[in-house]
């Protein structure tokens, strides 16, 4: 395989930066993507970003930033610091939350002539369910209406997309168009457990849906063998891709 696929993203569910690094280095020949959440950011602090970066892999920075609006504002820009390639916010914020975060680090990026990350908006988690959306959030109706209403703050916002469900992708298609960026959680191929995944999907199905990258992370990292699952993997989806 000459290029890593730049539409899998693992996610380095796992508790030690040195443990992130190993998988990185181990899987960059097949991926780009690397996505950090709570767990290995808590554990390792910021440098775990200049590791991965310096290990050859891209970061998505999944902390779903949601504060004050000056609060993910100023969030916002250290994670620009950090020069990962992506971050994340929870569209829940509302739009001045939204805004004020994607306002701050495109001044960031200007005045310390440093890329500026794509932000994206957490709509609803792909372990939410209806029954819990309804009971637990008091959020009567489809979770796709309240999906789509959050996704069209983000639009609103200025941000470059959101994370949704494979499910919910081709309506959000439909509603916002191609020169958004959908990022899909939840996937789990055929032969794997859902584990706490509600609404999940076949890496192939997603891809037929128009998902820009697919995050996957139990599925390889216990894997028998991971390298072979994520080839197996990456030659599901790659008819898919244009």
């Amino acid at each position: 395989m000459s290029q890593p696929n730049e539409h899998l993203m693992l996610a380095l569910d796992v508790d030690s930066g040195l443990k992130a690094v190993e998988w990185v280095k181990r899987l960059k020949p097949f991926i780009s993507w690397y996505k950090v959440g709570s767990r290995l950011f808590l554990a390792e602090g910021p440098h775990i970003i200049d590791h991965i970066h310096k290990s050859g892999g891209k970061v998505f920075l999944d902390l779903k930033f949601y504060d004050i609006p000056n609060t993910v504002a100023q969030a916002g820009v250290e994670a620009s610091r950090m020069g990962v390639e992506m971050f994340n916010v929870h569209a829940l914020g509302g739009i001045e939350m939204m805004k004020a975060c994607r306002e701050a680090c495109a001044d960031f990026s200007i005045q310390q002539h440093v890329p500026l990350p794509r932000i994206l908006a957490v709509t609803l988690l792909t372990s939410h369910s209806k029954i819990m959306v309804e009971k637990e959030m008091g959020l009567p109706g489809p979770l796709l209406l309240h999906s789509i209403r959050l996704a069209r703050m983000a639009k609103e916002a200025g941000l470059d997309g959101i994370i949704t469900s494979a499910l919910e992708l081709p309506v959000m298609k439909k509603e916002f168009g191609s020169d958004w960026r959908y990022i899909v959680p939840g996937i789990r191929p055929s032969w794997s457990d859902h584990n706490d995944q509600k609404r999940v999907e076949t890496p192939q199905e997603a891809m037929a849906q128009g998902a820009d990258f697919l995050v996957i992370g139990r599925p390889i990292l216990t894997a028998q063998n991971p390298e072979e699952t994520v080839q197996k993997i990456i030659l599901e989806i790659s008819p898919k891709i244009v």
